[in-house]
Formats: structure tokens, sequence, C-alpha cells
């Protein structure tokens, strides 16, 4: 049964700091409502990922981390 993981950041600092908030839930609509209720009550970024690891919903890391590095993303500035 696949299981999925609730993680969060807040916009603070240089760089983002991503922990599991929730999981595992075992139904992906039940972590996903719960997600986009943390995003709606507490801002900074939020993403569920599956078992392997992949991000089903939000904002997945590595692309914030790679929006950052390349210096379009609105909340965190580049780092050289």
């Amino acid at each position: 049964m696949a299981t999925y993981t609730v993680h969060h950041t807040q916009i603070t600092g240089d760089r983002p700091h991503w922990y599991q908030l929730d999981g595992p839930y075992r139904d992906e609509q039940n972590a996903i409502r719960r997600a986009r209720n943390l995003g709606l009550d507490h801002g900074g970024y939020v993403c569920v990922k599956d078992a392997t690891n992949t991000t089903i919903f939000g904002t997945d890391p590595a692309a914030l981390d790679h929006a950052i590095s390349a210096g379009i993303n609105k909340h965190f500035r580049k780092v050289a």
C-alpha cells in the first residue's frame, strides 16, 4: 500500500529548510488536503511525497532549489 508524507518550509532565511510535518498517510487525498490547508494557514511552501520520495503535490524541493540558484525565486535570494 502506498504511503504519503507532508513536508513544509517557511519563507525565512537564505535557504528553505524542509521538514516532514505529517505522515505517513495511506490516502493520497487526505495528505494533499492536509498540505493545502497547512499552506493556507501558515504560508510557506508545502509538498506531498509518495513512498518513492517523488513529489506528487505542491512545490518540488529540487525545483525550488533550482529556482533559487537561478535567481528567479521571489522569496529566497540567490546565494553566490
